[in-house]
């Protein structure tokens, strides 16, 4: 996969997190207060910390591939692949794998590797 390529799919991905935040404004009821003191959005945590594994797992979940093709690109198994991404979603509190990427290249946790 090339530079260009992986730069569109990144594109695309800061395009959702714009649309989800734009969702996520609109969803919400005029009129409800929070609590006194209730913190608007949840603290993040101290340091999160993706194991080498998991950034290649979630770098490859963000080129679209699937978990029987991320485990032959790194040669594990198809289980392992999926351990890896329940513990990515997790760690980034994600509903999904689109949202675990889109978190991720929110955060800059997504390394993607020059081609």
């Amino acid at each position: 996969m090339n530079a260009t390529a992986k730069a569109e799919i990144l594109s695309r991905y800061q395009d959702h997190i714009a649309r989800f935040d734009r969702d996520a404004d609109n969803r919400r009821r005029p009129g409800l207060s929070l609590v006194p003191g209730e913190p608007v959005q949840p603290e993040p945590p101290q340091r999160l910390v993706l194991t080498l594994r998991e950034q290649e797992v979630l770098g490859l979940i963000a080129t679209g591939l699937t978990d029987t093709q991320i485990g032959e690109e790194l040669v594990i198994s198809e289980s392992t692949v999926k351990t890896h991404v329940k513990r990515i979603l997790l760690k980034l509190t994600a509903r999904n794998r689109a949202h675990a990427v889109a978190l991720a290249a929110r955060g800059r946790l997504l390394l993607i590797a020059p081609a």
